[in-house]
């Protein structure tokens, strides 16, 4: 209710009243100081209401605007994709819902998923294959701790340097996800390291299984996740030149 309708029901009501009234001088007084005090204590209500309107204002601008930010970094990131394909084969329309789906589905930001796309596309993953990719690598970011971003990063290199099909991306997730169960390591650490060690072992022809089986027993015992890469790095280098 409006505080001027407030206002003007109170004055009603004290007109009628008053006319009921003898013309008592103490009457009047009474009837005066308790509208002085009605009016005190609207105040202060609206008062109050106002201050903790405040914060709640706040937060929803807030939200408001990390929304539209959002919406207009998810608008980049397909933008960047729709540059990588063919769009009159795939709609980016079409795409982009089916990113939005994803987003729901595993509760990631749309706006980091399309992002995780883009670098899924210039890293060779087919736009077909982009959504179920993407998928994989934001399971298993939740999983091992890491961005969307670094488990693309990771499983891409693994396939480019192996030689794998890209439908693989599940099989070496679980495989680093066995790794960070099994060592002391996290697959955020593992993504952070792996890529300067996986050329030298696929060259050597030591296969992925292995190589995170070394991760395994070397954190666990003891050794960081970088300094177990740069051990088996040499390992490997010197194997190679026997």
């Amino acid at each position: 209710m409006d505080v001027f309708d407030l206002r003007a029901r109170i004055s009603l009501d004290t007109s009628e009243y008053d006319r009921g009234l003898t013309d008592s001088a103490s009457r009047t007084e009474g009837v005066v100081s308790r509208i002085s005090n009605s009016f005190s204590k609207i105040g202060g209500a609206f008062s109050n209401v106002g201050k903790k309107l405040l914060p709640a204002s706040a937060a929803i601008a807030g939200a408001l605007g990390a929304s539209v930010k959002g919406a207009s970094n998810f608008n980049d990131g397909m933008a960047k994709m729709s540059t990588l394909f063919d769009t009159t084969k795939v709609p980016v329309g079409k795409l982009s819902q089916e990113f939005i789906n994803l987003s729901n589905k595993l509760g990631l930001s749309a706006d980091g998923l399309a992002e995780a796309g883009y670098q899924a596309l210039s890293a060779g993953v087919d736009v077909k294959n982009s959504v179920g990719f993407v998928e994989t690598a934001g399971k298993l970011a939740k999983a091992g701790f890491t961005s969307t971003a670094t488990s693309v990063d990771v499983l891409t290199t693994a396939i480019n340097a192996y030689g794998l099909k890209q439908t693989e991306a599940e099989s070496i997730a679980n495989k680093l996800v066995r790794t960070q169960n099994l060592g002391k390591t996290t697959v955020d650490e593992l993504a952070s390291s792996m890529g300067k060690i996986i050329p030298t072992a696929s060259s050597m022809n030591v296969n992925i299984d292995n190589l995170t089986a070394g991760y395994a027993q070397l954190t666990k015992g003891g050794i960081a996740t970088a300094e177990s890469t740069t051990y088996m790095n040499s390992m490997m280098n010197e194997l190679g030149e026997i």
